[in-house]
């Protein structure tokens, strides 16, 4: 986490912001191995890390001297290239295609709402309706989190009742053609939340505990199918078949269409996480320059202001220890597309009642 102006802390101590020597920044890595547990097991591999390291130390030691509503600090990924980062965390396609407004689970667009029309802040947690922060590990799946975030929020509010749903479910079985109408997700090498909110309209929904998650690509052979199968075949169901009708896209570049829409309900959000002050982000609201090319699903769950800059409250899929306890702020507005382009690709699954479900045959 980040201490007072000029310091990187960790949890038991602080190191001056004007460590520059190698000697020095041996130390600091010593320490940052300890803290999280860090092993490597060659001397190869060590290099690497401390490669990383070194980078990402020098990086906060920047960022945070420029004063910033946010700041940054070192995590469990400070240890990585930001290219070796890359290949592992992210997994959304990208921004929502004409053909995601064509399918028969395409059920409308959710424009836009005046903002004084609007609640001055939204937290789903408040209300129970979001599950406990999750990590989807070296697998590039956060298409799946964002999407079962999505489904548990729907769920909650149509039922009163919140239930971790199955990622790994959505790995094995919305795969290659798994999809009801032909759209489909690629496990760990990507996908988008609204092919899987095609796939759920025909499936039911297992829970997590009886369908875990192994952040494991999943076996696309026949064996496989198989699998993807028996899984579900015995699972305890938390989402019947028939409870998602489909979804709806919200309006892009329209930070009061987004701000409606998760006044609403969870919403399924596409982002840039590439930048560095996203990877090491610790507290406050991001008013920096994340990117525009959408490359990470995450769960938007809610919007407010703080220290006079408006945010939206976002649940990601990297572990509790990553940003504020799992969670960002990233600054509203940042005409066209939003900071870390939050307000190009986003969606929501329509949900109805259990007394209101007509079972598929």
């Amino acid at each position: 986490m980040i201490g007072m102006s000029g310091y990187v802390c960790l949890a038991s101590m602080c190191v001056l912001a004007s460590a520059q020597t190698n000697e020095e920044m041996y130390r600091q890595f010593d320490n940052y191995q300890q803290e999280y547990a860090k092993h490597y097991d060659t001397a190869e591999r060590r290099a690497v890390a401390f490669e990383g390291f070194a980078a990402s130390f020098r990086f906060i030691q920047t960022e945070n001297a420029k004063g910033h509503s946010f700041k940054v600090g070192l995590n469990a990924f400070s240890d990585m290239l930001a290219s070796d980062f890359r290949r592992t965390h992210f997994g959304a396609v990208g921004n929502v295609s004409n053909a995601a407004m064509n399918g028969l689970v395409f059920l409308g667009m959710h424009d836009e709402t005046p903002v004084e029309d609007l609640p001055s802040a939204v937290d789903w947690r408040d209300h129970g309706a979001v599950t406990g922060v999750k990590d989807q590990g070296g697998c590039g799946s956060c298409w799946s989190f964002s999407t079962t975030g999505a489904l548990e929020g729907a769920w909650k509010i149509a039922t009163g009742t919140l239930v971790s749903l199955s990622e790994q479910q959505f790995l094995e079985c919305d795969f290659g053609t798994g999809g009801t109408f032909g759209n489909s997700n690629w496990g760990c090498g990507g996908g988008e939340p609204y092919w899987a909110f095609d796939y759920v309209t025909g499936a039911s929904l297992c829970t997590e505990w009886s369908y875990s998650y192994t952040a494991q690509d999943p076996d696309t052979t026949e064996h496989g199918q198989q699998l993807c199968k028996a899984h579900t075949s015995r699972c305890s169901v938390g989402i019947p078949r028939g409870a998602v009708k489909g979804y709806k896209i919200v309006r892009r570049f329209s930070d009061s269409a987004l701000m409606s829409a998760v006044a609403q309900q969870p919403i399924s959000v596409g982002i840039d996480a590439d930048a560095d002050i996203f990877r090491h982000y610790s507290s406050g609201a991001i008013t920096g320059s994340c990117g525009l090319f959408i490359d990470h699903a995450v769960l938007l769950v809610g919007y407010g202001t703080e220290n006079g800059v408006g945010f939206y409250l976002v649940k990601n899929s990297w572990g509790s220890s990553w940003g504020d306890e799992g969670y960002v702020r990233i600054a509203r507005g940042g005409f066209p597309f939003g900071k870390c382009s939050i307000t190009s690709s986003a969606h929501y699954p329509v949900v109805v009642k259990p007394s209101e479900v007509a079972l598929l045959v």
